[in-house]
């Protein structure tokens, strides 16, 4: 068995950004959402931790940014914004949102109606953003920085992860 630890660099909680060490998903969700009126990009993710049994494999909106600009980085751009983040328990099971989709897994880039929109933050209404524990995780778990660009950052003022 491979015991490998996978490093995630996106979102770039820290910072607010989505999108600003790996360049991803550009041409199909990036720059459209950037472009767009939109001002949510939600945040998803497969649960992981064995311990959450009724949560584990599946995938959950964890949170979202609220689209306050973009960040134009080494030829690829970045969204950044406002930033909430939520537990497991509070999250928001994607296939709730899309119960007819044939396969969750391979859900990717999805545009939501204002309908869901709007349904999925009457949901985190009342839920506890979890961000500022989040990060203190980070920094537990990775100290060689390898899912943050460190004293190279030009955003290593505003990041959240170097200064509280």
């Amino acid at each position: 068995m491979n015991n490998t630890k996978v490093i995630k660099q996106n979102p770039h909680i820290e910072i607010g950004a989505e999108n600003y060490i790996n360049c991803c998903y550009q041409l199909n969700n990036i720059i459209p959402f950037l472009k767009g009126k939109e001002r949510y990009l939600f945040l998803f993710t497969t649960c992981k931790c064995q311990s959450l049994k009724s949560h584990y494999g599946k995938r959950f909106i964890v949170g979202y940014i609220i689209k306050q600009g973009f960040i134009d980085y080494n030829g690829h751009y970045a969204v950044c914004g406002i930033t909430k983040l939520y537990s497991f328990r509070d999250a928001y099971p994607l296939e709730r949102l899309f119960p007819n989709h044939k396969n969750i897994m391979n859900i990717r880039v999805k545009r939501l109606s204002h309908k869901e929109t709007r349904k999925l933050l009457n949901h985190f209404k009342s839920k506890r953003n979890i961000l500022r524990k989040c990060i203190e995780e980070i920094k537990c778990l990775d100290k060689d920085n390898k899912t943050c660009l460190g004293k190279k950052c030009e955003y290593r003022n505003e990041c959240v992860r170097w200064n509280k």
